[in-house]
């Protein structure tokens, strides 16, 4: 797997760029993993907060448009707990990135 990878892509005419914390580029199919550290960990895939839905989101439409081909699985992993927490493709696609009004940020930083 790689750490810290970069990724960015234009997705429906929409750059997305940032940086993945474990990427795993199978033959079959692509990983991601995204850590969020701190206390806060949800009892549920309800319960994630919507910036980091919309995060992993984002990434996976990225990926999407770069290995067209595999399948693209994501999850979050809850340094807290710990706890892994699979996103489902409905939940990714329901957080796709679209068009917004103003310019959205995707950084933790804003």
């Amino acid at each position: 797997a790689l750490a810290e990878a970069p990724i960015a892509a234009v997705v429906d005419d929409v750059v997305i760029s940032g940086t993945v914390d474990r990427l795993l580029i199978g033959e079959d199919r692509i990983q991601i993993v995204d850590f969020k550290t701190g206390h806060f960990v949800p009892a549920s895939p309800e319960d994630i907060p919507l910036p980091h839905l919309r995060q992993m989101a984002a990434y996976a439409a990225a990926l999407r448009e770069i290995f067209p081909e595999r399948p693209i699985e994501a999850a979050l992993l809850y340094s807290g707990g710990p706890k892994l927490v699979q996103l489902t493709p409905a939940m990714l696609e329901a957080h796709k990135p679209r068009f917004a009004d103003t310019q959205e940020s995707l950084s933790p930083l804003g």
